[in-house]
């Protein structure tokens, strides 16, 4: 009687020895999902493990196949009973053979298919925006300057609900105010030309027995004839409850009066329960993107979490203020790490609070972004930030940044414009377009940008830094020697180099050396990743791989920030990014941050 082949796996031990080589390969692999992040080894190392476990697959059951143990040692099976070869099917060595190599083959496939995928794709939503408004600051006519809170916190949420209706462009309200209070006054068809608007929205806040009276009027800003006007009342006492009826009231009249947006719905986000005022402040504060600025929003948002912890909009904003710091690298008290890990853990709080509210996901998108997220998991966030809010544009402008990554460039760069358009007397809609224009060497784009952000808010710094970075790149290094470039030395020390005052330039730099490893910069305001990162660039124009890869190293042990992308994937790293070493190094540090980042946010809440 011929045996079967089942019969002839389990007189072999094949079965057992498969068992036994799936239970050892699982958990190996088990044991390096947790060791490698520790390590802070690439994602490639875990797949090399995977891959040598699945190849090792048939390769054990043919030798349990083949070969027995025996206590006189490994032997052929038909010898390791002494007895007379077993009588075979024929063919039958050759199909098991052929099975344990296909089940293989099949095996590999599936864990090497993700290496070969291509890159997800940044579709995210398209708006044809049905009209255009900026609403402008309502002016408090009541008398009492206590009331100044209010009058701002009913235009601020007017924006954001007319925000919500998803197919109005509305103005950000950090640019309807900066341009509303130019000195001398913009006349209405200046302020909707400045502001790219069709329509402007006034209003003022008077107080009388009956209570609070709020007039608005909505006017064309091009002829500045009105469209139509309403006047609302509340209880002066109702608090933070007449910003909310006022603003709702306000918006239903503005859908009723456009038959295209009667059937939008608006978006119930976070209660903000005697909140507003404190969250209001933290916005504006955070508008400037000044260490002060930014000081100031991470006390108006915690205060107001004291208040309300239950407040999306506050931990949106506090972790947009701890991630905005990191990224101008203003010194916090914390590491950099903390700070990310911070920005996250809020970011994350705010989604969970109010998954409607959009505010969280743009909170998400931009700690992630800066901390090196793959872009299969800041699209999701992108998408949904634009459909709660079109006009968001913050969402437009750091949306650009993974667009970018991925190569759709003129999709990144329509981006940065409606930014800009939608927020346009804001510095950081200009920094994000001038540093993605600096990435792609686009010199005159980046330079024009960064002039106008530092026009926009002189005190910044970064502007400067990347005007000095675009003038070296453009041939123009004369320029950028003559530039006041703050704590950024280390880019003049470039620019110094390359037009012959090596002297100069090399003092800075060993001045700069020193004080970083000392840590002896003095500087309250800036942490040192903003010199690691600028001597980083230094020995990587001037080509010196060593030093380049020790300080961008540097600036990434001390802030997932690191060395901006942009920068590193610009010109500036032309000559020591195709070293196989800096590659390799630069590649290792990168893909740990976001883990990293992760990790350390799951301790916190």
């Amino acid at each position: 009687m011929r045996p079967s082949l089942f019969g002839e796996l389990k007189r072999r031990k094949v079965l057992r020895v498969a068992l036994a080589y799936a239970v050892v390969a699982l958990a190996v692999m088990e044991a390096a999902d947790l060791i490698l992040p520790v390590l802070y080894l690439p994602e490639w190392a875990y797949r090399l493990i995977v891959i040598v476990a699945v190849l090792g697959f048939p390769i054990a059951v043919s030798l349990a196949w083949a070969f027995e143990v025996t206590p006189e040692g490994v032997r052929r099976e038909r010898e390791a009973d002494g007895s007379p070869p077993r009588p075979r099917r024929p063919g039958a060595i050759r199909r098991a053979a052929a099975g344990f190599l296909v089940a293989g083959a099949i095996g590999l496939a599936l864990w090497l298919g993700p290496l070969s995928t291509p890159r997800p794709v940044m579709t995210l939503p398209t708006v044809v925006f049905l009209d255009s408004v900026a609403v402008l600051p309502l002016d408090n006519r009541t008398g009492d300057s206590s009331y100044d809170y209010l009058s701002a916190g009913i235009s601020e949420k007017m924006v954001g609900r007319l925000m919500e209706l998803g197919q109005v462009k509305v103005t950000d309200p950090f640019s309807s105010r900066r341009y509303s209070e130019l000195n001398p006054p913009l006349s209405p068809r200046q302020l909707a030309d400045t502001l790219d608007v069709e329509k402007l929205v006034t209003g003022s806040l008077y107080l009388d027995t009956a209570g609070l009276r709020v007039e608005i009027f909505t006017s064309l800003g091009e002829s500045s004839s009105m469209l139509w006007d309403a006047t609302y009342e509340a209880d002066s006492a109702a608090g933070s409850g007449v910003v909310t009826a006022i603003a709702d009231s306000f918006v239903s009249d503005y859908t009723s009066r456009t038959p295209a947006l009667q059937e939008t719905k608006l978006v119930r986000g976070s209660k903000g329960a005697g909140t507003q005022g404190l969250v209001l402040a933290g916005q504006r504060a955070m508008g400037s993107r000044t260490a002060e600025g930014l000081a100031a929003a991470r006390s108006a948002f915690a205060a107001a979490l004291e208040v309300d912890s239950m407040d999306a909009k506050a931990y949106a904003g506090l972790s947009l203020a701890h991630s905005l710091s990191l990224a101008y690298r203003y010194d916090t008290g914390n590491r950099g790490y903390r700070d990310a890990a911070l920005a996250l853990a809020y970011a994350d709080r705010a989604i969970e609070l109010a998954p409607d509210l959009s505010d969280g996901y743009e909170a998400r998108i931009y700690v992630a972004t800066r901390s090196f997220a793959p872009a299969e998991e800041v699209i999701p966030d992108c998408r949904r930030a634009l459909e709660l809010k079109p006009s968001s544009a913050a969402a437009n402008s750091w949306c650009a940044l993974p667009m970018n990554r991925q190569g759709e460039r003129g999709a990144a760069l329509e981006k940065h414009e409606l930014a800009i358009s939608l927020d346009p007397g804001n510095a950081a809609r200009r920094l994000a377009y001038a540093y993605s224009a600096l990435k792609e060497g686009e010199t005159d784009v980046a330079i024009e940008q960064a002039r106008e952000a530092h026009a926009i808010e002189p005190a910044l710094m970064l502007p400067r830094a990347i005007e000095g970075r675009a003038l070296l790149l453009a041939g123009r290094a004369a320029e950028c020697a003559e530039l006041e470039m703050g704590p950024h030395e280390g880019i003049r020390a470039i620019c110094l180099h390359e037009t012959g005052r090596e002297d100069e330039a090399r003092a800075i730099v060993d001045s700069l050396s020193a004080a970083v490893l000392a840590d002896a910069l003095g500087d309250s305001v800036f942490t040192a990743v903003i010199r690691a990162e600028d001597l980083a660039v230094f020995f990587a124009w001037t080509g010196d791989v060593d030093s380049a890869l020790e300080w961008a190293t540097e600036a990434y042990h001390s802030s997932p920030l690191g060395v901006e992308a942009r920068v590193l994937e610009s010109p500036l790293f032309h000559r020591v990014r195709n070293d196989p070493r800096f590659r390799h190094e630069i590649e290792r540090e990168r893909s740990h941050l976001w883990t990293r980042v992760k990790n350390a946010s799951k301790q916190i809440m």
